[in-house]
């Protein structure tokens, strides 16, 4: 799946080590390289679970791709982490799940801290239903997401969601040309306060990270 301009997310959730959902202001949500996208982005943190009216969701318009060829400039979705909330455990990421425009979902995706890759895959397509799976994604090697309690509802199970292997370190990643994901940056305010610092310290600018068609 794939749109040629849109690509958009129904909600992120940030988890403690109990599994209890940490709610995220809208302004620690910021979005970076698309022309729209920004009035509706607080939905990423504050929709409902399991949302099928696109007006619960986050839907942005990106830069198309220069040269032609169909496809979009790369994104990103930016988590400036509020010192006043408990360190996350895990982010569990619920994709775009109107029924009528499922290719707008994202496909790929990929989690950076501190300039570090956390993890990359895949979040589930929607199904335009509310029985659809969301991608719970451990943020350290230390937390095992079998044994995070609240992850049997429909909100997400550890043995049906898709994480990094327990016992992979969280290494430095190269920029590999030619990839198309969507990268979601989880930052510490007190060394990554700004996205132009993201800019000129990871060179975001040179990395295709947004899925198109």
């Amino acid at each position: 799946w794939g749109h040629a301009r849109q690509c958009g997310l129904s909600l992120i959730e940030a988890l403690d080590g109990d599994g209890e959902t940490l709610r995220l202001p809208p302004a620690a949500v910021a979005l970076q390289g698309t022309t729209s996208g920004s009035t509706t982005l607080p939905r990423v943190v504050q929709g409902p679970r399991s949302a099928v009216s696109e007006r619960h969701m986050w839907l942005a318009t990106a830069v198309p791709k220069q040269g032609g060829g169909g496809g979009f400039e790369p994104f990103d979705v930016l988590l400036t982490w509020p010192p006043s909330l408990a360190d996350p455990a895990a982010l569990r990421i619920w994709n775009f799940n109107s029924a009528d425009s499922l290719d707008k979902g994202v496909k790929d995706v990929e989690l950076w801290s501190g300039g570090d890759q956390i993890w990359r895959g895949e979040v589930p397509r929607g199904t335009g239903t509310e029985d659809c799976e969301p991608v719970v994604v451990a943020l350290s090697p230390d937390v095992v997401l079998g044994q995070l309690p609240g992850l049997g509802d429909r909100g997400g199970s550890a043995s049906g969601s898709r994480a990094p292997p327990q016992d992979a370190p969280l290494a430095k990643a190269p920029r590999e040309a030619g990839r198309e994901d969507v990268p979601i940056w989880l930052l510490d305010p007190a060394s990554q306060p700004t996205a132009p610092a993201l800019d000129r310290d990871f060179g975001l600018e040179d990395f295709p990270r947004a899925r198109g068609p």
